[in-house]
């Protein structure tokens, strides 16, 4: 299971590299295996929500969100949630500029960053993933490079 921890800057917004599939229909996947480039049609999940399911569909189609970035957090023992959050979020503000082409503060797409639970912790997840987009989910294409 994913904690989500979403980041409301300026209105909506998410990042990310090149879209994966391409005019594939809608697949439901673990959350575990969702990839940079991917994009997913599911709505933001609140603050704190537990979510092990998504929806993918090719970014071509319309979309919500854009996986963009992802990153492995480092160390053994459980840092808790407050440290595990601050360090996804700090990695996904970082990445989004690369990645939309301006800052998550100007950007009209907010972010969400995927990361761990205690008990995914204990079983070795460590990934954060980061997505761009917003719960329109009429988002065609990539947002990278959008500079909106």
């Amino acid at each position: 299971m994913k904690r989500i921890l979403g980041i409301a800057i300026a209105c909506v917004a998410l990042l990310l590299g090149g879209c994966a599939t391409s005019g594939s229909g809608p697949r439901q996947g673990s959350v575990s295996t969702l990839a940079i480039g991917e994009c997913t049609a599911d709505v933001a999940p609140s603050d704190g929500e537990e979510i092990s399911m998504v929806t993918t569909v090719g970014c071509d189609q319309p979309h919500a969100w854009e996986a963009y970035a992802e990153t492995t957090l480092k160390g053994d023992a459980w840092p808790g949630d407050d440290k595990v959050a601050q360090d996804a979020d700090d990695f996904c503000v970082a990445e989004f500029e690369k990645f939309v082409g301006i800052p998550a503060t100007e950007s009209q797409y907010s972010f969400i960053s995927l990361m761990p639970t205690e008990k995914g912790w204990q079983a070795g997840d460590h990934q954060v993933t980061c997505t761009v987009g917003s719960d329109s989910g009429d988002i065609k294409g990539t947002l990278r490079d959008a500079k909106a």
